[in-house]
């Protein structure tokens, strides 16, 4: 898990985040100076824990004036969530209903944390592969997911997408544009269809086509 820490100052509302330079390599190695980083939550129970610990350390509580101690943590990042789900016994109707449970107990436990300390919450969630022609699921909006060449589908299925707000897609080229990648709306109530393109490139995702290549509308996605 991950607990991404803003720089003093930076990122304000307003600011023309288009118009800043490529992050230098001398930035790059500084970049994780202030992220806290747990790498020991691979279980639903371990997750509820970190996050309790977190409220009880004060890790998400606002510094007073001219406090000089690290600043609050304001983005969670969990990648990924599947795995704290996948193990979870589920051989029978009563293993599914709870590893349902736990699946609901970590989204409102973010949620809650959220809400109270306006910290965004960042879920990465996997895929697998579609090995049939049947309609797209519903919590892909109707869309056949494509990714690296293949059918895809999100991972923890329904229960999972119910608890969340904003569900985006991150998908890959293949071959001569294995560097393209295209982060597509699949659902939000406050954003219209939408997709940007970005290049992979030494100082990480860049804006725009690789060079010579045109975008494709709708990325790898399609209805």
């Amino acid at each position: 898990m991950v607990w991404g820490r803003p720089r003093r100052g930076g990122g304000g509302r307003g600011q023309d985040t288009d118009a800043r330079p490529p992050l230098s390599l001398s930035d790059a190695a500084t970049a994780a100076d202030r992220v806290f980083l747990e790498t020991a939550v691979d279980t639903p129970a371990a997750l509820l824990s970190c996050l309790d610990r977190a409220e009880r350390e004060g890790l998400f509580k606002e510094r007073a004036e001219g406090d000089n101690g690290p600043p609050p943590v304001k983005l969670i990042l969990i990648d990924s969530v599947a795995p704290l789900f996948r193990d979870a016994a589920t051989h029978d109707a009563a293993g599914y209903g709870t590893r349902a449970d736990a699946l609901f107990a970590c989204a409102a436990a973010l949620k809650a944390v959220a809400a109270a300390h306006s910290v965004v919450v960042l879920a990465v969630n996997q895929v697998t592969d579609v090995m049939d022609s049947s309609p797209p699921p519903c919590h892909t909006a109707g869309l056949r997911l494509r990714s690296s060449g293949r059918e895809v589908a999100p991972a923890l299925g329904l229960a999972w997408a119910s608890c969340v707000g904003t569900r985006l897609f991150l998908s890959r080229g293949i071959g001569a544009r294995a560097r393209r990648r295209v982060l597509q709306v699949v659902f939000a109530p406050h954003l219209p269809p939408s997709h940007v393109v970005a290049t992979v490139r030494v100082q990480g995702l860049v804006g725009g086509e690789p060079p010579g290549e045109e975008e494709e509308k709708g990325g790898e996605a399609r209805a």
